[in-house]
Protein backbone atom coordinates (compact mmCIF):
# COMPACT_ATOMS: atom_id res chain seq x y z
CA UNK A 1 0.00 0.00 0.00
CA UNK A 2 3.15 2.21 1.10
CA UNK A 3 4.57 1.51 -2.15
CA UNK A 4 1.52 2.28 -4.18
CA UNK A 5 0.69 5.62 -2.72
CA UNK A 6 4.31 6.50 -3.60
CA UNK A 7 4.29 5.64 -7.01
CA UNK A 8 0.73 7.31 -7.34
CA UNK A 9 2.37 10.83 -5.75
CA UNK A 10 4.85 10.63 -8.29
CA UNK A 11 3.27 9.86 -11.16
CA UNK A 12 0.73 12.63 -10.05
CA UNK A 13 3.89 15.19 -9.75
CA UNK A 14 5.18 14.23 -13.10
CA UNK A 15 1.65 14.37 -14.71
CA UNK A 16 1.14 18.35 -13.45
CA UNK A 17 4.55 19.19 -14.84
CA UNK A 18 5.31 17.32 -18.08
CA UNK A 19 1.60 18.04 -19.38
CA UNK A 20 2.16 21.29 -19.51
CA UNK A 21 -0.75 22.23 -17.35
CA UNK A 22 1.87 24.33 -14.54
CA UNK A 23 3.23 26.59 -17.65
CA UNK A 24 -0.93 27.44 -18.41
CA UNK A 25 -1.49 27.78 -15.25
CA UNK A 26 1.01 30.56 -14.63
CA UNK A 27 -0.46 32.18 -18.28
CA UNK A 28 -3.49 32.34 -16.84
CA UNK A 29 -2.02 34.07 -13.55
CA UNK A 30 -0.29 36.45 -15.59
CA UNK A 31 -3.21 37.66 -17.63
CA UNK A 32 -5.97 37.66 -14.60
CA UNK A 33 -3.11 39.57 -12.65
CA UNK A 34 -3.14 42.02 -15.40
CA UNK A 35 -6.66 42.64 -15.60
CA UNK A 36 -6.83 42.89 -11.83
CA UNK A 37 -4.51 45.25 -11.37
CA UNK A 38 -5.57 47.97 -14.44
CA UNK A 39 -8.89 47.46 -12.93
CA UNK A 40 -8.24 48.39 -9.37
CA UNK A 41 -6.03 51.89 -10.46
CA UNK A 42 -9.30 52.58 -12.89
CA UNK A 43 -8.79 52.17 -16.09
CA UNK A 44 -10.86 49.79 -18.78
CA UNK A 45 -9.47 46.54 -20.19
CA UNK A 46 -11.37 47.29 -23.30
CA UNK A 47 -8.79 50.36 -23.97
CA UNK A 48 -5.69 48.38 -23.05
CA UNK A 49 -6.34 44.50 -23.96
CA UNK A 50 -3.05 42.64 -22.99
CA UNK A 51 -1.52 41.07 -26.21
CA UNK A 52 -0.66 37.59 -26.22
CA UNK A 53 3.48 38.55 -26.29
CA UNK A 54 2.90 40.29 -22.86
CA UNK A 55 1.49 37.93 -20.80
CA UNK A 56 4.98 36.41 -19.91
CA UNK A 57 5.99 39.69 -18.91
CA UNK A 58 3.08 40.11 -16.29
CA UNK A 59 3.50 36.34 -15.19
CA UNK A 60 7.14 37.28 -14.20
CA UNK A 61 5.73 40.73 -12.55
CA UNK A 62 3.00 38.90 -10.69
CA UNK A 63 5.77 36.40 -9.69
CA UNK A 64 8.18 39.13 -8.35
CA UNK A 65 5.36 40.72 -6.65
CA UNK A 66 4.31 37.62 -4.82
CA UNK A 67 8.04 36.58 -4.21
CA UNK A 68 8.36 40.12 -2.41
CA UNK A 69 5.09 39.80 -0.45
CA UNK A 70 6.47 35.98 0.87
CA UNK A 71 9.72 37.48 1.66
CA UNK A 72 7.46 40.34 3.67
CA UNK A 73 5.39 37.20 5.23
CA UNK A 74 8.67 35.95 6.27
CA UNK A 75 9.75 38.69 7.94
CA UNK A 76 6.85 38.63 10.31
CA UNK A 77 5.72 35.11 10.81
CA UNK A 78 9.79 33.42 10.29
CA UNK A 79 9.47 30.24 12.48
CA UNK A 80 6.20 29.02 11.01
CA UNK A 81 6.72 29.80 7.42
CA UNK A 82 10.66 28.42 7.46
CA UNK A 83 9.19 25.81 9.10
CA UNK A 84 6.32 25.44 6.58
CA UNK A 85 8.80 25.52 3.83
CA UNK A 86 11.20 22.97 4.90
CA UNK A 87 8.76 20.50 5.92
CA UNK A 88 7.59 20.70 2.32
CA UNK A 89 10.25 20.60 0.33
CA UNK A 90 11.39 17.41 2.70
CA UNK A 91 8.03 15.52 2.20
CA UNK A 92 8.46 15.99 -1.50
CA UNK A 93 12.04 14.96 -1.22
CA UNK A 94 11.63 11.79 0.51
CA UNK A 95 8.59 10.96 -1.50
CA UNK A 96 10.63 11.18 -4.44
CA UNK A 97 13.26 9.27 -3.18
CA UNK A 98 11.24 6.28 -2.14
CA UNK A 99 9.47 5.91 -5.30
CA UNK A 100 13.06 5.57 -6.87
CA UNK A 101 14.41 3.67 -4.54
CA UNK A 102 11.10 0.96 -4.42
CA UNK A 103 11.62 1.21 -8.25
CA UNK A 104 14.81 0.19 -8.51
CA UNK A 105 14.91 -2.75 -5.94
CA UNK A 106 11.83 -4.59 -7.58
CA UNK A 107 14.03 -4.14 -10.67
CA UNK A 108 16.62 -5.60 -9.24
CA UNK A 109 14.82 -7.89 -7.79
CA UNK A 110 12.92 -9.31 -10.79
CA UNK A 111 14.51 -12.28 -12.53
CA UNK A 112 15.57 -11.89 -16.21
CA UNK A 113 15.19 -14.39 -18.67
CA UNK A 114 16.94 -14.32 -21.96
CA UNK A 115 15.72 -16.53 -24.97
CA UNK A 116 19.07 -16.84 -26.36
CA UNK A 117 17.57 -18.33 -29.49
CA UNK A 118 15.29 -15.82 -30.50
CA UNK A 119 18.13 -13.07 -29.50
CA UNK A 120 19.98 -14.73 -32.17
CA UNK A 121 17.59 -15.24 -35.10
CA UNK A 122 17.01 -11.22 -34.30
CA UNK A 123 20.98 -10.90 -34.31
CA UNK A 124 20.80 -12.89 -37.74
CA UNK A 125 18.34 -10.50 -38.95
CA UNK A 126 19.77 -7.45 -38.06
CA UNK A 127 22.88 -8.49 -40.01
CA UNK A 128 21.13 -9.40 -43.34
CA UNK A 129 18.81 -6.30 -43.17
CA UNK A 130 19.85 -3.37 -40.99
CA UNK A 131 17.19 -0.83 -42.88
CA UNK A 132 14.73 -3.10 -42.07
CA UNK A 133 15.82 -3.64 -38.48
CA UNK A 134 16.71 -0.24 -37.57
CA UNK A 135 12.67 0.64 -39.01
CA UNK A 136 10.62 -1.71 -37.59
CA UNK A 137 11.79 -3.75 -35.13
CA UNK A 138 13.37 -0.81 -32.59
CA UNK A 139 9.92 0.86 -32.60
CA UNK A 140 7.72 -1.99 -32.28
CA UNK A 141 10.48 -3.48 -29.39
CA UNK A 142 10.36 0.06 -27.47
CA UNK A 143 6.65 -0.17 -27.96
CA UNK A 144 5.55 -3.57 -26.77
CA UNK A 145 8.81 -4.44 -24.38
CA UNK A 146 9.36 -1.30 -22.69
CA UNK A 147 7.26 0.03 -20.01
CA UNK A 148 6.12 3.10 -22.13
CA UNK A 149 4.15 1.53 -23.91
CA UNK A 150 0.28 3.17 -25.43
CA UNK A 151 -1.20 0.04 -22.93
CA UNK A 152 0.82 0.56 -19.69
CA UNK A 153 0.64 4.05 -20.17
CA UNK A 154 -2.83 4.51 -20.10
CA UNK A 155 -3.73 1.63 -16.87
CA UNK A 156 -1.36 3.26 -15.40
CA UNK A 157 -2.20 7.04 -15.54
CA UNK A 158 -5.70 6.36 -15.80
CA UNK A 159 -6.43 7.06 -11.92
CA UNK A 160 -4.42 9.94 -11.97
CA UNK A 161 -5.95 11.63 -15.29
CA UNK A 162 -9.67 11.26 -14.05
CA UNK A 163 -9.79 10.88 -10.45
CA UNK A 164 -6.89 14.06 -9.83
CA UNK A 165 -5.72 15.36 -12.81
CA UNK A 166 -9.08 16.31 -13.65
CA UNK A 167 -9.94 17.96 -10.33
CA UNK A 168 -6.40 20.04 -10.71
CA UNK A 169 -7.20 20.66 -14.18
CA UNK A 170 -11.27 22.10 -13.31
CA UNK A 171 -9.47 24.48 -10.14
CA UNK A 172 -6.84 26.14 -12.68
CA UNK A 173 -8.99 26.97 -15.12
CA UNK A 174 -12.32 28.33 -12.55
CA UNK A 175 -10.85 29.04 -9.42
CA UNK A 176 -7.27 30.41 -10.58
CA UNK A 177 -7.78 33.80 -12.43
CA UNK A 178 -9.98 34.26 -10.06
CA UNK A 179 -7.24 34.09 -7.47
CA UNK A 180 -4.91 36.36 -10.21
CA UNK A 181 -7.34 38.80 -10.33
CA UNK A 182 -7.59 39.66 -6.55
CA UNK A 183 -3.63 39.17 -6.28
CA UNK A 184 -3.41 42.29 -9.00
CA UNK A 185 -6.24 43.88 -7.13
CA UNK A 186 -3.87 44.05 -4.10
CA UNK A 187 -1.03 44.84 -5.59
CA UNK A 188 -2.76 47.97 -6.95
CA UNK A 189 -3.98 48.68 -3.74
CA UNK A 190 -0.29 48.92 -2.29
CA UNK A 191 0.44 51.09 -5.49
CA UNK A 192 -2.23 53.40 -4.93
CA UNK A 193 -1.43 53.89 -1.25
CA UNK A 194 2.47 54.61 -2.34
CA UNK A 195 0.98 56.92 -5.41
CA UNK A 196 -0.58 59.60 -2.56
CA UNK A 197 2.37 60.36 -1.40
CA UNK A 198 5.11 59.61 -4.23
CA UNK A 199 3.52 60.22 -7.54
CA UNK A 200 6.57 61.40 -9.10
CA UNK A 201 8.89 59.03 -7.04
CA UNK A 202 10.34 58.49 -3.59
CA UNK A 203 13.37 59.66 -1.94
CA UNK A 204 15.56 57.08 -4.18
CA UNK A 205 14.21 58.31 -7.58
CA UNK A 206 16.68 61.01 -9.22
CA UNK A 207 14.57 61.80 -11.80
CA UNK A 208 10.58 62.27 -12.07
CA UNK A 209 8.62 59.60 -12.97
CA UNK A 210 5.68 61.51 -14.12
CA UNK A 211 5.28 62.88 -17.20
CA UNK A 212 3.05 66.19 -18.45
CA UNK A 213 1.09 65.99 -21.64
CA UNK A 214 -0.61 68.93 -23.26
CA UNK A 215 -4.04 68.07 -24.16
CA UNK A 216 -5.60 71.55 -26.37
CA UNK A 217 -6.31 69.01 -29.10
CA UNK A 218 -9.50 67.49 -26.68
CA UNK A 219 -10.80 70.90 -25.69
CA UNK A 220 -14.25 69.25 -26.74
CA UNK A 221 -14.28 66.98 -23.96
CA UNK A 222 -13.42 70.61 -21.73
CA UNK A 223 -10.22 68.76 -21.02
CA UNK A 224 -7.56 71.25 -18.82
CA UNK A 225 -4.73 72.87 -20.75
CA UNK A 226 -2.01 69.63 -19.29
CA UNK A 227 -2.28 66.08 -17.22
CA UNK A 228 0.88 65.71 -15.41
CA UNK A 229 0.99 61.87 -14.26
CA UNK A 230 2.39 58.70 -14.49
CA UNK A 231 2.31 56.99 -17.26
CA UNK A 232 0.72 53.80 -16.62
CA UNK A 233 -0.33 51.99 -19.61
CA UNK A 234 -0.22 52.48 -23.08
CA UNK A 235 -1.85 50.95 -26.20
CA UNK A 236 -1.96 52.63 -29.97
CA UNK A 237 -2.42 56.47 -29.48
CA UNK A 238 -4.54 55.63 -26.26
CA UNK A 239 -2.62 56.18 -22.73
CA UNK A 240 -3.59 55.39 -19.12
CA UNK A 241 -1.99 58.26 -16.60
CA UNK A 242 -2.30 58.22 -12.98
CA UNK A 243 -2.44 61.64 -11.59
CA UNK A 244 -3.25 63.04 -7.65
CA UNK A 245 -6.60 63.05 -8.67
CA UNK A 246 -7.24 59.81 -9.88
CA UNK A 247 -7.01 58.09 -13.37
CA UNK A 248 -7.04 59.61 -16.41
CA UNK A 249 -7.46 58.15 -19.86
CA UNK A 250 -6.82 59.83 -23.45
CA UNK A 251 -5.08 59.82 -26.87
CA UNK A 252 -2.40 61.47 -27.69
CA UNK A 253 -1.32 64.38 -29.32
CA UNK A 254 0.25 64.30 -33.03
CA UNK A 255 3.70 65.45 -31.44
CA UNK A 256 4.74 65.16 -28.14
CA UNK A 257 7.83 66.70 -26.45
CA UNK A 258 9.28 65.78 -22.98
CA UNK A 259 11.95 66.77 -21.00
CA UNK A 260 12.69 65.39 -17.94
CA UNK A 261 13.25 67.07 -14.27
CA UNK A 262 14.36 66.16 -11.10
CA UNK A 263 12.78 64.32 -8.31
CA UNK A 264 11.95 66.95 -5.63
CA UNK A 265 11.46 64.13 -3.38
CA UNK A 266 15.07 62.61 -4.01
CA UNK A 267 17.56 63.17 -1.11
CA UNK A 268 21.33 62.29 -2.16
CA UNK A 269 23.04 59.39 0.19
CA UNK A 270 26.01 60.54 2.55
CA UNK A 271 28.54 58.84 0.23
CA UNK A 272 27.27 60.81 -3.03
Amino acid sequence: MEDSLLRVLKKFLLVVIGSGLLSNALYIHGLAYYEGYIDRLGFEYSFFPLPSTDVLFWTYYASRELGASSIVAITQFKLPILLITVVSVYLLSRIWMESSKKKVNSQLKAPKKNNIKLFKKIYRFKVKHKLIFYSVYIPIRWLILKEQSLIAFFASYFFLVFLLFLPVFLFIWVYFPMIGFEHGKSVAESRIEFYKSNLCGDKNDYWSECVTFKTKHLKSYNSPDQVIGRLILKKGNFVGVYTKKGPVVFTLPTNYYLETTKNINFKKTEIE
